[in-house]
């Protein structure tokens, strides 16, 4: 309360400066369909100040279902020196770990998530309240953020500790990384205790090398069942995850080649993760061959020349092709295996089009969906008949009929 008691001082403040100084923008949007009725507007005000830089935003959103409900986000930045800012956001992208393990991401906030962030060039400090922990809780936190860049060789350290309801730990990093002429190295320790005073561990090594012909990539992580990224919603490495994978990459001669191995398993190894595949390709990419090998076997033959493309997997027997009939593309795909085709026809520019029919010679049903969307200088509307598979030739059968319409207007 005292947070937002201040910010709304500050607010009214700088409102009350020469309008010159401010910036308004704002979107409304709605969209009217069979499964959905909504509407919702946007402001976001903008001003510039020689002591700090004021950032304001209000969301309201409506729908039969729920009453009329309103957001609002903001963020002041202090600068404290050349090299020195303090700010505060609210309902707002706050920071994102620099660490190898991603502990914090920004985009991890709720509509009631405060952050306050002071950053120099080699530390940052924050403090975060109300952000998920994962999706079983929701967390207060501090950290600390470190870089030391010695010529080649960088060090970074994090130190984060977090406290919910029924969530609480603590997690650290350090890691280095040099570089020297044409190589790269990288190695991260990383360690976690949580609620129950349980610690895990995640080591990782990488090493790159990069020249005019040859680039190659491998790593070597070993990642306890219980190490997680807390501060974001997903984990950037998976956890219960050991082994090493490499990537190589030859040119020459007017061909590009690679390699793709990867040889991963859990703890116990009563699973792998294993992936194998080669890729051959013209340097001019008309023609290329990949063979995929682990964990599912496929052979992909394609060609492309200007505004054709010819695809052909033997092994899962499918066929795709996509060519030019006027301004307009048709996407042609077949599935063999399943009985499946799919045809697919696209028009860009201000009014847009994508039209996709499909068909099921096993089971004898049908799918298709249209939209047609115009897209004005700072508006939009759009109109969808039926759900977009998404490109994935199962889905879709079974929707029932559907349509929506829907707009949106920037000022």
């Amino acid at each position: 309360m005292y947070m937002r008691g201040v910010f709304f001082l500050i607010l009214s403040l700088t409102i009350a400066l020469p309008v010159h100084a401010l910036s308004l923008s704002g979107e409304l949007q709605g969209a009217l369909g069979t499964d959905q009725v909504r509407s919702s507007l946007d402001l976001d005000l903008r001003k510039e100040l020689d002591w700090c830089q004021v950032k304001w935003g209000w969301h309201a959103a409506f729908t039969p279902s729920q009453p009329l409900q309103t957001q609002t986000r903001w963020q002041l930045d202090f600068p404290l020196g050349r090299h020195l800012k303090l700010i505060f956001r609210h309902n707002l992208n706050h920071s994102t770990s620099q660490d190898s393990f991603r502990f914090i991401n920004k985009t991890n906030f709720r509509p009631d998530s405060y952050c306050a962030h002071l950053q120099t060039d080699q530390l940052q400090l924050g403090l975060l309240r109300n952000v998920h922990h994962q999706e079983s809780d929701v967390v207060n936190a501090a950290f600390v953020q470190s870089v030391l860049e010695l010529g080649p060789l960088d060090l970074r350290g994090l130190s984060l500790h977090y406290t919910g309801q029924t969530r609480s730990g603590n997690a650290q990093v350090i890691e280095g990384s040099a570089r020297f002429g044409v190589f790269q190295g990288l190695f991260a320790l990383g360690w976690q205790t949580d609620f129950k005073g349980e610690e895990s561990q995640a080591r990782l090594l990488e090493f790159r090398c990069q020249t005019p012909s040859f680039s190659a990539k491998a790593s070597a992580q070993a990642i306890d069942p219980g190490f997680l990224s807390p501060l974001s919603k997903t984990n950037l490495f998976t956890p219960n995850r050991y082994g090493w994978q490499a990537e190589l990459g030859a040119h020459g001669h007017g061909l590009e080649f690679g390699l793709s191995v990867r040889r991963h398993s859990n703890r116990d190894q009563s699973k792998d993760y294993n992936q194998l595949a080669l890729e051959l390709q013209a340097k001019n990419k008309q023609a290329a061959l990949e063979w995929r090998i682990e964990p599912t076997t496929a052979l992909i033959l394609r060609y492309a020349l200007a505004d054709i493309l010819f695809q052909l997997d033997p092994f899962n027997s499918t066929v795709r092709s996509d060519f030019q009939l006027g301004k307009g593309t048709i996407s042609l795909r077949l599935d063999g295996q399943r009985g499946i085709l799919r045809l697919q026809w696209t028009l860009p520019g201000r009014l847009q089009w994508r039209l996709i029919g499909k068909y099921d010679l096993w089971e004898q049903r049908s799918h298709c969906s249209l939209l047609t969307k115009y897209t004005g200088e700072n508006s939009h509307i759009q109109l969808e008949v039926g759900q977009y598979d998404r490109g994935n030739m199962g889905a879709g059968f079974a929707n029932p009929a559907s349509f929506c319409i829907s707009w949106g207007w920037k000022f």
